[in-house]
């Protein structure tokens, strides 16, 4: 089971009816079901949305041209397995584990303040990714800027990056 927390902007791009928050239901959850989703931008041709894991800050960036929540669901979940295959995840119990993990998903209001610092870090490295790609005159891609995020090393994780510690967990 995931446990999504949604930003109030998210929940207005999907016209989620959230009623219901983590605190109040899902004050102890298991370390890989608890998500935070949060809108980068709404343009009308496409949205950007980050998906961060709540307990080790592992991020990911999708762009979609769909503003529909199960679509952007499926390109999070892409790029989750791409990036588990980069780290050598490959074997299938992970794949099977991921696919129970977004089979059954409550979608809660986003109430904690704590991961907000997490989300500034995105929106950091983001316009630092996107600075570097104009500079060099290349292409950037949002699992490009995923990788870069994750693999920083951060003091609130004692100096340990994302990556390590999520797939520690998994």
């Amino acid at each position: 089971m995931m446990i999504i927390s949604f930003t109030k902007d998210v929940a207005k791009l999907f016209d989620l009816d959230l009623e219901i928050s983590r605190s109040e239901k899902f004050a102890i959850t298991p370390p890989l079901d608890d998500w935070v989703m949060a809108c980068l931008w709404n343009r009308k041709e496409h949205v950007g949305l980050s998906l961060i894991h709540k307990h080790s800050l592992f991020s990911m960036l999708i762009v979609s041209e769909v503003k529909v929540l199960s679509y952007c669901l499926d390109l999070f979940y892409d790029q989750l397995i791409a990036l588990l295959t980069e780290a050598g995840l490959k074997d299938d119990k992970y794949r099977f584990y991921l696919d129970d993990l977004f089979q059954e998903i409550h979608a809660v209001k986003h109430d904690d303040k704590s991961i907000s610092r997490a989300m500034r870090f995105v929106y950091e490295n983001l316009a630092l990714s996107e600075t570097i790609a104009t500079k060099n005159k290349s292409k950037l891609h949002s699992i490009d800027v995923s990788r870069m995020i994750n693999e920083s090393h951060r003091d609130k994780l004692n100096g340990k990056s994302s990556s390590e510690i999520f797939f520690d967990l998994v």
